[in-house]
């Protein structure tokens, strides 16, 4: 089993980066897609209208949906009981005259087409033969009546309707029955009056609409409210299409697929992944070259989309409805991502997280702002991590800001003060819940993706190590160099930008590889016999460069974090072993010229500000300490050389530092090598009468005297 994790933890992707950057492209997309478009559910009930239910379904939790159908079937009903709207006719008197003009003029026509049409308008023939009879002086008074009676009543606005003909006939033939006429003429003129009078209303289907709108929008939506439990749909029953509407809205249907909705989300995912890549790749290049931080940045922001969709966006607590959505981990992604991969990478995981906590629920749109803004809180509050304690102060300062953010929301949808403070310590509980997860995972992230934070270098940088007890007690001079070195690193490393606490880590274990043969190096001979003088200078050489490969090998089995590693191995860079090399110059011949590259370290050069750092000042101390009765000008002297030395031989070539850095580095290692190389004043012998030993009598303070 201890080989099997050992295997694990050496673990390395088998293809190359190009590669891992299309499949970590295609698994955060996948999922994406998958938390957005499958909502989760406790089962799903295969059930359709018309399916007989071979088992009692019951409702999985409280469901409260609004009954669609239902709705519509009773907004139908209303509507139709809107009464339609008419509207009058405004050119009946024109209509009136022309169609009297035309009566008239068909009577004195008597043409079989005049015939018809006056038969048409209700005329019948005794009508037509007794205003032949007439009298042209009875006609005319007959038409003027006639004209005069029907013109009254339309001149009183009153649309006539359809059903409404017999009765506006008979008041007509009252008005005419009023007037002084002949039985024949009144006879004749009740008939034509009777065919001048016809509908003049229309229904407005303008106004009707609009009061059948009216009265659907005044209906309200009829809502279903069943408690956890309730049978929905019993065992034998056929299902009605409203029982299956029940079993959508509590989530236990199967649906059809929607490939438009289907559609959509695999946009939102793509939208998804390039809110979280596009940065990176802008701002935060190094994920895209360095396989352990893509999968570190895939992994995490995965783990925080997947809470953001099964985290509820509220819950009931005590009769109020608390924001859960406060504790989707938004601040533990950002915490952790800033830690391992830097502040700019959290911040693109939190807005991705809080981005798709409102996707995933729509009703937690408005607490998006609130989340973002908890998690962007805790990522600054990492940002320069040097203790355990700030992960405690950054999830109390991220629930602080998230109490405000939802409070404020709260109040001023009109929640009420209730529910403000319960959000609020909601919120301040996720933000301690944050630093909490954070501590949780950030060791296994470490090992996973052979990653180092800095509480893992914190917890390297104690004397108390067993790697660093170990070159105490072995090697304790190289100890001594180390923690010397380390001073300088981290202090030059502070004035460069760099990362002071990895520097100075870095620089306690450099040299540990010095642990399987202490005795070869001077600083752990104590004055006694030196082995080289008995070795050729080439197998010194190999002893003394085989120390960088030893390290790494003591490093590796330790399992140091990769970036002390490689600063163990990179702190010789391709320098030469000089001594030896001189020394073996002076002991060659004419038949053995020794060759540089035969002495010189395997390298590879430092890459890194942090290693170049620890070279610099590895060689700055071993000599500055070589130098007898050091003095500032001396210490000044020696710093520059060292310095102009690896730079002239091109050993911080493949770094980034540049020669402002290398000034701002040498008077940083100055400043410390002068503290510590500081002047003492020469106490003097002091001697004692009588047995001749020699006392130092330490001054005390007199007791005051007793009162």
């Amino acid at each position: 089993m201890k080989q099997f994790f050992g295997a694990l933890l050496r673990w390395r992707p088998p293809f190359g980066l190009r590669h891992q950057w299309i499949l970590a492209a295609a698994l955060l997309w996948g999922t994406f897609f998958v938390v957005l478009a499958v909502s989760y559910v406790p089962s799903a009930v295969p059930l359709r209208v018309g399916d007989i239910a071979p088992t009692d379904v019951v409702a999985p939790a409280n469901v409260d949906y609004v009954d669609e159908q239902a709705t519509q079937e009773a907004r139908r009903r209303a509507a139709a009981q809107v009464a339609p709207f008419y509207r009058v006719d405004a050119n009946a008197q024109t209509r009136l005259a022309d169609a009297a003009s035309r009566l008239f003029a068909q009577l004195g026509d008597g043409s079989p087409k005049a015939l018809a049409a006056l038969r048409g308008m209700g005329v019948d023939d005794l009508t037509i033969a007794q205003w032949k009879s007439l009298t042209p002086a009875e006609r005319s008074i007959v038409q003027t009546d006639v004209t005069t009676a029907v013109a009254q009543r339309e001149a009183l606005g009153v649309g006539v309707e359809d059903s409404d003909l017999a009765d506006a006939r008979s008041k007509v033939a009252d008005a005419i029955a009023g007037l002084k006429l002949g039985p024949m003429a009144q006879r004749v003129a009740t008939v034509l009056s009777g065919a001048l009078v016809f509908h003049d209303v229309s229904v407005d289907l303008a106004a009707t609409y609009d009061a059948q709108r009216s009265a659907m929008a005044a209906v309200a939506p009829v809502r279903i409210a069943l408690a956890k439990g309730t049978v929905i749909v019993h065992k034998g029953d056929l299902v009605t299409p409203a029982q299956v509407e029940t079993l959508r809205a509590a989530g236990i249907a199967r649906p059809a697929l929607d490939w438009p909705r289907l559609a959509s989300y695999a946009v939102l995912a793509l939208v998804l992944l390039g809110l979280l890549a596009v940065p990176v790749l802008v701002f935060a290049r190094e994920v895209f070259r360095d396989w352990r931080l893509l999968w570190l940045t895939a992994s995490v922001t995965l783990l925080g989309v997947v809470c953001a969709k099964f985290i509820p966006p509220t819950v009931s607590i005590g009769g109020v409805d608390a924001v859960s959505v406060a504790l989707v981990p938004a601040g533990a992604v950002g915490m952790l991502l800033t830690i391992l991969a830097g502040v700019r990478v959290g911040i693109y995981g939190v807005l991705v997280v809080s981005f798709a906590a409102g996707l995933a629920n729509p009703q937690s749109y408005p607490f998006a702002l609130g989340l973002f803004c908890m998690g962007f809180a805790a990522t600054l509050g990492v940002g320069t991590l040097r203790r355990r304690s700030d992960l405690l102060r950054a999830g109390w300062i991220a629930g602080g800001i998230g109490a405000v953010v939802f409070a404020s929301s709260d109040i001023l949808r009109g929640a009420g003060i209730w529910t403000a403070a319960l959000d609020a310590v909601v919120s301040l509980l996720a933000g301690l819940l944050s630093a909490i997860e954070t501590v949780g995972l950030l060791p296994f992230l470490e090992h996973a993706f052979h990653l180092c934070s800095p509480l893992r270098l914190m917890e390297l940088g104690n004397s108390s190590e067993p790697l660093l007890q170990r070159l105490l007690i072995e090697a304790p001079g190289t100890y001594v160099h180390s923690i010397t070195v380390g001073y300088l690193a981290e202090a030059a490393a502070r004035a460069v930008g760099g990362d002071p606490l990895l520097a100075r880590v870095g620089a306690y274990y450099h040299d540990i590889g010095k642990m399987k043969r202490a005795q070869y190096f001077v600083e752990n001979q104590g004055g006694g016999p030196n082995p080289h003088d008995t070795l050729a200078p080439s197998l010194s050489s190999l002893v003394i460069i085989a120390h960088v490969e030893d390290g790494v090998k003591a490093a590796r089995e330790h399992r140091l974090p990769e970036n002390v590693v490689d600063i163990i191995q990179q702190h010789h860079g391709t320098s030469l072993v000089s001594f030896m090399y001189c020394k073996a110059q002076e002991e060659g011949s004419d038949k053995f010229t020794p060759l540089p590259d035969d002495f010189r370290y395997p390298g590879p050069k430092p890459q890194t500000k942090e290693a170049a750092l620890v070279m610099i000042c590895d060689g700055i101390e071993a000599s500055v300490r070589s130098i007898k009765q050091p003095t500032p000008q001396k210490i000044e002297t020696q710093v520059r050389r060292i310095i102009d030395q690896l730079l002239h031989n091109g050993e911080l070539d493949e770094c980034d530092l540049t020669l402002r850095d290398l000034h701002a580095i040498e008077k940083a290692c100055i400043q410390v090598l002068f503290g510590i190389h500081h002047q003492r004043i020469e106490y003097p012998a002091m001697s004692s009468p009588g047995n001749g030993r020699g006392l130092l009598r330490l001054p005390v303070e007199r007791r005051r005297a007793r009162g």
